[in-house]
């Protein structure tokens, strides 16, 4: 039982230090290749979270594990709908240009 916990706290601290940041990593630098935006991934993961924790507790949520938890699914969240947006917007632009 306790080697399946401990893979799941490493797989939970990967995901949950990974993926804002390579989401954010994909709007904010679009063409870098893989070391590079792997890289970009844990750096912006490590400052991006820590800093909306930050915000949000001068505005007085309090620091515990549910809140982080659900900070990080609303930073994952809020860039998931940005880059679709952005990606169905620029599709629909792509298709009336080519119409023409």
């Amino acid at each position: 039982m306790s080697l399946i916990l401990s893979i799941l706290q490493v797989v939970g601290g990967l995901g949950l230090l990974i993926i804002p940041g390579l989401v954010y990593s994909y709007i904010f630098f679009p063409r870098v290749g893989l070391v590079a935006r792997s890289a970009l991934a844990a750096t912006i993961s490590l400052v991006l979270i820590p800093t909306v924790m930050f915000y949000a507790n001068l505005l007085g949520v309090a620091i515990n594990i549910v809140s982080v938890v659900l900070v990080i699914l609303l930073l994952i969240t809020v860039g998931l709908a940005y880059l679709l947006l952005n990606h169905f917007k620029n599709k629909k632009k792509d298709e009336n240009s080519s119409n023409k």
